[in-house]
């Protein structure tokens, strides 16, 4: 019985030093530097830091029982061996010494690990590290030149926390890279590295080269950012078809460092057609006022598709124009353009006129009018949009369309609505009638040559008032015209209809005859 209490009692103890040592299996060990010394830039005191990790990768402090040995290998000589040169309990750092000339490649250096010896002999190996590294003191300053916040260094495929604006020890065998702080502080972002007192660098984090840190200053700039919004309307209808080009965006991803903006590199992007849909609070973190647009600098920019597809359809796009408060273009009549925001809620509003589209549901409608004409094989359509009436042409039987008059409405800056178009026998030229609010309520008359640019001055073959209405200009008065050939007058007669309404009451159909316009311009 006594044999077997005993068997028990080794396996037991077997059992609690085998729990003992693997408790710590999930456990990991960090070596690096902490501090470097260089005297003359070739003598280095290197003083080392190891920092111990539990399973759930919560640093353990050291203890008096933990043993700490350090070892050493000259990886420059032949046959490099491991040698033990530190043995101490409960201190996790130890220093030790080199020659380094650093403006040339590593002379002399060597690896450096630690071994932890744990109470019930569990052994934790740190990863190997070699010496010497390199230090540097980057900088962070706000637009005011006060420096403040955190830069961020990558190291073991992570970055590390640097807690301020502080001395940054790296290995020189790894890459080199900054991360400049990515959060809003104060209304200010970050806007550029800095190195030294004339480079420059847009990415919020840049790999250095080692003689770029050994040698130069680096700074990451913020500036004060500001709210904005930039939109686009088509047919008086906000769509989400506008690209913004925005260097400070953090939307790439570049592997491993993570996600970072693309400065100089930047491609346009889809907005929302949102109202400030460029928050300092949104991702776009606002925008810089007075960025100018440079060639070799990033800039702000803005672009319009060409075409857009409404209902499985392609359909042309024209800008009228852009409307701006607190911004400047840098192509005000182009659909892609830089930008400048010049003050806080800075709008920018692209109004587009889409081909065959009409925020009217009437554009269409009056089955009285005529809306469409073929003039010497060219397809011709009027119809009204945006309180304004529009000409169209087709010359491929309406496969495809174009806005006449350059992308301008025919009525200028001026109300108008009703339009109808009839042709002009033997001629390739059309009659168009609409009625107008331009100083009263009007009927007015254009005789346009179709297959003409607005550039040549024959497009607008004449430009007239037929009346003035009685009523006001909420009412329809629906005009339509026809056009005549009466050969033996050597000119056409015009016959323009239209109804007079003032509110409820109906004064019936009136009309007027006009009589060789086309040529001479007499009106009967």
């Amino acid at each position: 019985m006594k044999t077997l209490i005993r068997s028990i009692s080794v396996i037991l103890l077997l059992l609690v030093g085998f729990i003992k040592t693997n408790a710590q299996s999930g456990w990991s060990a960090d070596l690096h530097v902490d501090h470097e010394n260089y005297i003359q830039n070739t003598e280095v005191n290197v003083n080392m830091i190891v920092d111990l990790y539990d399973e759930n990768n919560n640093l353990v402090q050291p203890q008096s029982n933990y043993k700490y040995e350090f070892f050493k290998k000259y990886i420059l000589e032949p046959n490099p061996q491991w040698i033990s040169y530190g043995v101490q309990w409960g201190v996790n750092q130890q220093g030790t010494h080199t020659y380094q000339d650093s403006t040339q490649a590593p002379e002399g250096k060597f690896e450096v690990k630690c071994k932890i010896t744990l109470p019930g002999g569990t052994i934790i190996n740190s990863d190997v590290i070699t010496i010497p590294w390199f230090s540097v003191i980057p900088n962070q300053k706000k637009q005011n030149g006060s420096s403040f916040g955190t830069i961020d260094y990558w190291y073991k495929n992570d970055y590390r926390d640097n807690n301020g604006i502080n001395t940054i020890y790296l290995p020189r065998h790894s890459s080199q890279v900054l991360r400049a702080e990515t959060n809003v502080v104060s209304s200010e972002k970050y806007n550029y590295w800095k190195k030294g007192n004339d480079n420059i660098l847009y990415n919020n984090f840049v790999k250095f080269s080692l003689d770029e840190l050994l040698n130069t200053a680096m700074t990451s700039q913020f500036k004060k950012t500001r709210d904005a919004t930039v939109r686009a309307k088509v047919d008086n209808y906000y769509l989400d078809i506008l690209k913004f080009t925005d260097p400070w965006l953090r939307n790439y991803n570049e592997q491993p460092y993570g996600i970072r903006n693309q400065g100089l590199s930047a491609q346009p992007e889809s907005l929302p057609n949102t109202s400030n849909n460029l928050s300092v609070n949104g991702s776009h973190q606002g925008v810089f006022l007075d960025q100018q647009i440079i060639s070799g600098k990033p800039y702000y920019s803005i672009k319009i598709p060409t075409s857009i597809t409404v209902g499985g359809e392609p359909h042309k796009i024209n800008l009228i124009n852009w409307e701006t408060t607190h911004a400047q273009l840098q192509y005000p009549d182009q659909l892609e353009t830089g930008v400048v925001f010049t003050d806080n809620n800075a709008n920018v509003t692209a109004n587009l006129k889409g081909s065959l589209l009409s925020n009217s549901i009437i554009a269409y409608k009056s089955g009285s009018q005529n809306k469409i004409v073929k003039a010497y094989g060219t397809l011709c359509s009027v119809y009204e949009s945006m309180d304004k009436v529009w000409l169209e042409t087709s010359d491929d039987n309406g496969q495809t369309w174009e806005i006449s008059n350059g992308g301008k409405p025919l009525n200028g800056n001026t109300q108008a609505k009703n339009p109808s178009i009839a042709t002009i026998p033997g001629t390739p030229d059309i009659a168009i009638v609409f009625q107008e609010n331009n100083y009263g309520n009007k009927i007015r008359i254009m005789i346009i040559n179709p297959v003409l640019p607005p550039s040549n001055n024959n497009f607008l073959l004449y430009d007239g008032i037929v009346k003035v209405l009685s009523g006001n200009y909420s009412d329809n008065a629906t005009p339509v015209i026809a056009v005549e050939d009466i050969s033996n007058y050597n000119s056409e007669l015009y016959i323009i209809v239209w109804r007079e309404v003032s509110g409820s009451a109906t004064g019936g159909l009136y009309y007027r005859k006009l009589k060789g316009i086309h040529r001479v311009h007499i009106i009967l």
